[in-house]
């Protein structure tokens, strides 16, 4: 990695406005708030029913690839996100929604970014996230004889 030294800091930063305004300007009130962790690294966070056209913005209109997609377990809701690359930026753009663990669902991105299916198969399969719309979601990583019911990575209490 390339040490930051202030111009490149400012030419991160500045590469940060663009972004976080074309998604306020897309999802209108489903943009919720972004943060900056450090000068390489931003946190958007939004309702889950803009995740689809989010992720089409970053593919489609910033060139961004699609890295992985994580979950956190947050006992009465799951925080899962997307974590995308911006190459010529030298960003990551992490998209955060939220489920609530009774009712865990987001629709699938598959059709926009194909990198995301096996990353939302894995999610489900571990957390018991549902990707609604996805097109294959069998099982990749648990036994056949796994309970349907149990997920490895979901809390208990």
């Amino acid at each position: 990695m390339l040490p930051l030294t202030a111009s490149s800091l400012v030419h991160v930063l500045s590469n940060v406005a663009p972004l976080v305004e074309k998604l306020r300007s897309v999802l209108g009130d489903r943009f919720q708030k972004y943060l900056t962790r450090n000068e390489r690294r931003a946190y958007v966070y939004i309702r889950k029913d803009g995740i689809r056209e989010c992720v089409r913005v970053l593919f489609d209109q910033f060139g961004a690839r699609l890295s992985t997609i994580s979950a956190v377990d947050r006992n009465f809701k799951f925080d899962v996100l997307y974590h995308f690359t911006l190459d010529q930026e030298g960003l990551v753009a992490s998209i955060c929604v939220s489920t609530p663990k009774q009712a865990a669902s987001l629709d699938s991105v598959t059709d926009i970014v194909p990198a995301a299916n096996w990353v939302e198969r894995e999610v489900q399969e571990l957390f018991g996230i549902k990707f609604v719309g996805h097109p294959s979601p069998g099982k990749l990583l648990t036994s056949d004889d796994w309970p349907e019911d149990e997920y490895p990575l979901r809390s208990t209490g």
